[in-house]
């Protein structure tokens, strides 16, 4: 089934013997496993929930180089205990600074000289645990191997000095110690761009660095601002000001999704409804698609609870119209974060269509057109 499917395709309408109409999923081709691939879904599932870990750990990077030395131990010693194998957490602990040192002497003397062909970018972000209320300042980097090789970094996660105010001229002071104790000195580092948010310390940190602001932050800071539903009076909203009709067609669309997620209805859905995260802005994009996919089923089953009028300010124009608009600014985001790929020649591609995209089409774009 490819995913350009409607939601309604997914689904079968049959009459039950009260006439009432049911949707049930069409049933799926699926492949046989070996007796080793179920063993080892299993075994998958049983770690998952008894470590309560997220099922996309399976795919994470680390957790298949722990699995793939594990089965290389078991293919040279036989079968033994894995405790004999394990450390223990305390050992982990007390080596992950050694380890990390090993790893970044591996590394740095191609970092080292890829700042001086001028073919490397650092990237620093400082940032607070919710809940320690710990700051921590992040720098990673880019760069070029001599085979045209783009590799991706971090060269240091390190906790800021509590006692410090988190000033421009403390966290230079304090990158520029972290960098000069990995054999990296100031006058070297100038030699690279570095890259940072907007904020006022960040700036001024930099202000004699190669600084560059990232673009998809910007983009990201403006959208949020923009659909910021956390103010305590909505009057101070710009979209409440600017465009009224979309404020309360996105709070109603969060208020159904909300109440969706609480009540476990997902779970009766053609497909799953995404809550936005605060954080997040493109999270709103998410939330408001998937509300917009699945509206037919989720309007029957407000009715049957009595609690449509939770959709008197839904709007699927709107809505519509809203997705349409913001989709390309996700797209951006996404295009211009990737570790993966060079992003810098992308700026101006994203530039002109982002531009393009805010042209304002007089025949359809009513409420929209005050965003644009």
């Amino acid at each position: 089934m490819s995913e350009e499917e409607s939601p309604s395709s997914n689904y079968n309408s049959n009459s039950s013997q009260n006439g009432n109409k049911v949707r049930r999923p069409r049933s799926r081709v699926v492949t046989e496993m070996t007796p080793q691939e179920k063993k080892m879904t299993d075994l998958c599932v049983k770690f998952a929930a008894v470590d309560l870990r997220p099922f996309q750990i399976v795919n994470g990077k680390g957790f298949k180089e722990l699995a793939q030395g594990l089965i290389n131990i078991g293919d040279r010693h036989g079968k033994i205990n894995v405790n004999q194998v394990l450390p223990h957490p305390t050992t982990i602990s007390r080596k992950t600074s050694a380890v990390a040192q090993r790893v970044r002497e591996d590394f740095l003397p191609e970092v080292r000289k890829a700042i001086q062909d001028g073919a490397c970018a650092l990237e620093s972000d400082m940032w607070t645990d919710k809940y320690t209320k710990r700051a921590y300042l992040t720098v990673d980097c880019q760069y070029c191997t001599p085979n045209f090789e783009l590799k991706s970094l971090t060269l240091f996660t390190k906790e800021f000095p509590p006692r410090q105010k988190k000033t421009g001229e403390n966290i230079r002071e304090f990158f520029e110690k972290e960098m000069r104790e990995m054999g990296l000195p100031t006058p070297l580092v100038k030699r690279a761009a570095i890259n940072t948010d907007e904020g006022s310390n960040m700036v001024k940190a930099f202000e004699d660095y190669q600084r560059l602001s990232c673009n998809a932050h910007v983009l990201a800071t403006v959208l949020r601002n923009i659909f910021d539903f956390n103010k305590n009076d909505k009057e101070k909203s710009f979209l409440f000001t600017k465009c009224p009709l979309t404020y309360e067609c996105v709070k109603a669309c969060l208020c159904v999704a909300t109440y969706i997620k609480i009540s476990g209805k997902n779970l009766e859905l053609a497909r799953s409804v995404k809550l936005m995260v605060e954080t997040r802005w493109n999270t709103l994009v998410d939330m408001i698609e998937s509300v917009c996919l699945v509206m037919p089923q989720i309007r029957e089953l407000l009715e049957e609870e009595g609690k449509s009028d939770k959709l008197d300010r839904w709007d699927g124009e709107i809505a519509t119209q809203l997705v349409e608009f913001l989709t390309p600014f996700r797209t951006a985001t996404l295009d211009l974060q990737s570790k993966k790929t060079q992003t810098l020649n992308l700026v101006l591609l994203n530039y002109f269509d982002l531009l393009q995209n805010c042209q304002i089409d007089e025949e359809r774009d009513h409420e929209v057109r005050n965003l644009k």
